[in-house]
C-alpha cells in the first residue's frame, strides 16, 4: 500500500502500525524507547529511558542521563544505548537491570528476535543508514551495542 504520513488520519497512522508490527517475526522481547530534553528547542538537560516486555510477559524498564547539552535526538540514541546494554546484563526478579557485566549469563542468551521501537524519525533514517555509514559517535555505539548484544534486526 501507500505510504502513511502525519496526513493521515491518527487512526489510519495506528492501524498502519499495528499492521506492519503484526507482519514482523515473532519477537523474544519488544522495547519502546524514548528521549526527551527541557526545552527542545534549546540545548539543555536531557534523559531517556525504555519499557521492554519479555517473553514470559515481565515487564522492564531503564532509564539515563543524556547530557546537560543535549538535543531530543542525542537523548532518543541513548536510551537506545540503555536498552542495548541492559538487554546484554540481564534483568533481576524485579526488572531491574543488573549493574555489573560479571551477570552476562542471565541476560537473554544467543540470538533473540527484539523488536525496538522509537519516534525519533532522524534516529531512525540515521540509524537506517548501517553500522559503516555512522556519523556520531553515538550511531557508532549503538550499532556495537547492538552487535554485541546480538539483537538481530531493528525494525
Amino acid at each position: 500500500g501507500r505510504p502513511v504520513t502525519k496526513r493521515h488520519s491518527r487512526a489510519e497512522r495506528y492501524a498502519a502500525a499495528r499492521d506492519t508490527l503484526q507482519a514482523l517475526p515473532p519477537m523474544n522481547i519488544g522495547a519502546n524507547t524514548d528521549g526527551s530534553v527541557d526545552d527542545p528547542r534549546h540545548l539543555g538537560r536531557g534523559g531517556g529511558g525504555y519499557v521492554a516486555t519479555d517473553y514470559d510477559g515481565c515487564e522492564h524498564e531503564g532509564k539515563c542521563a543524556a547530557g546537560a547539552r543535549c538535543t531530543s535526538y542525542r537523548a532518543e540514541l541513548h536510551a537506545l544505548i540503555k536498552f542495548c546494554d541492559d538487554l546484554l546484563r540481564g534483568w533481576d526478579d524485579d526488572g531491574q537491570p543488573f549493574e555489573n557485566m560479571e551477570l552476562l549469563e542471565l541476560g537473554l542468551a544467543g540470538e533473540c528476535e527484539a523488536r525496538i521501537c522509537l519516534d525519533s524519525q532522524s534516529a531512525i533514517k540515521a540509524l537506517q543508514a548501517g553500522p559503516g555509514r555512522q556519523r556520531t559517535v553515538l550511531g557508532q555505539q549503538i550499532w556495537s551495542a547492538l552487535r554485541i548484544s546480538t539483537v538481530a534486526r531493528l525494525a
